[in-house]
Order: C-alpha cells, then structure tokens, then sequence
C-alpha cells in the first residue's frame, strides 16, 4: 500500500497547495527549500548548514501522512500561494 505526504503549516493549520509526495524525504526537501527561500527575506535569513527537518521545525512546517483522498485534493488546490505583508 503507498503511502502519501503533504507539507502541513502549522500557523495557518492547513496544508500547503500543491506540496505532496509519496516519498517522505522529497516532500522534507521540497518544504524546507521553501522555507529557506522564504527566509531569505527576513532580517536573519536561515543557515544553509540545517537540516531539512531543523529547517520545517524552524519556520513552523511539518510533513504528515495523508490519505489518497487528500492527496488529490492538496495536489489540484487551485488557491493562490501569496505572501500577505502589513506596514506599521
């Protein structure tokens, strides 16, 4: 029986669009490459020294086992993936 994973983000509670796999490893990688991306912008971007699981631990990412039924429907998740930014 296959198993299958998506990139869960634990500040919105809901997975990530698009981001799933059936290997545990590539779903890690992809999700952690995201993350380090995303750092970049920051004030204090992420070391490319950690480790894909440091790096979805350090910017509140997770990959769970999911059924073949939410597979599909994160994999065909039509909603837009935009960054929201406030100005104080």
């Amino acid at each position: 029986m296959e198993k299958y994973y998506g990139l869960f983000d634990l500040q919105l509670d809901d997975f990530k669009p698009g981001i799933v796999g059936t290997i545990y490893n590539d779903v890690e990688a992809i999700g952690a490459e995201r993350a380090y991306t995303l750092s970049q912008a920051d004030e204090e971007p992420a070391s490319e020294n950690m480790t894909d699981k440091e790096m979805l631990e350090a910017y509140g990412y997770e990959v769970r086992e999911i059924t073949e039924k939410e597979y599909n429907q994160i994999l065909n998740d039509q909603r837009s993936d935009l960054l929201t930014t406030a100005t104080l």
